[in-house]
């Protein structure tokens, strides 16, 4: 999670760590639009340092690994994309305010 917060160049002194899932996850989220990262391992990581009790902003990506889960059990492949592209809508106000001047997102 550290690299990704260095990464995005965000001013961490003042974040929670709910904080810092959302950020981290941001970041996860926009190398899986860009195709950089599986979106299979971005539902993995999102459940695994986000989890079902972290940022509500989140949840999505979390649900979106358990309904992996279930397509390699039962189910039908999830649509994963539009639940990525939400959460990167819906995170981009709360990400605004830890970006130092001139990161890049």
């Amino acid at each position: 999670m550290d690299d990704a917060l260095k990464e995005l160049g965000v001013a961490t002194a003042d974040m929670t760590n709910d904080d810092a899932q959302l950020v981290a996850a941001y970041h996860h989220a926009c190398q899986a639009i860009e195709r950089n990262l599986p979106l299979r391992e971005l539902a993995a990581w999102a459940h695994r340092f986000v989890g079902h009790e972290g940022h509500p902003i989140a949840q999505e990506l979390v649900e979106l690994d358990d309904a992996y889960d279930a397509y390699e059990s039962w189910g039908e492949e999830p649509d994963a994309m539009p639940v990525i592209k939400r959460f990167v809508d819906a995170a981009e106000p709360e990400i605004e305010k830890w970006m130092r001047p001139g990161a890049t997102k």
